[in-house]
């Protein structure tokens, strides 16, 4: 997985795909719908367009705690 490094929390951090799969979530819903901290707003490259495009980085702690949701 890539690293996009630690929040101001020391967490990791990781994209909006990266937290979708992670849960299951392969459509376009929100993989983490109330984090306990909130999601990072960033500029991803995007090199197959060769722009910038919007997305969030969720904090791990919050992935893990989804995804334990989802296991039951």
């Amino acid at each position: 997985m890539a690293d996009h490094g630690y929040g101001v929390c020391n967490e990791p951090l990781i994209t909006h795909q990266q937290a979708s799969t992670l849960t299951g979530m392969y459509a376009g819903d929100e993989p983490v719908p109330d984090p306990q901290i909130p999601p990072v707003e960033i500029a991803l490259l995007d090199p197959s367009r060769g722009c910038f495009l919007a997305d969030v980085l969720f904090h791990f702690s919050d992935v893990v705690a989804e995804y334990k949701k989802a296991q039951g």
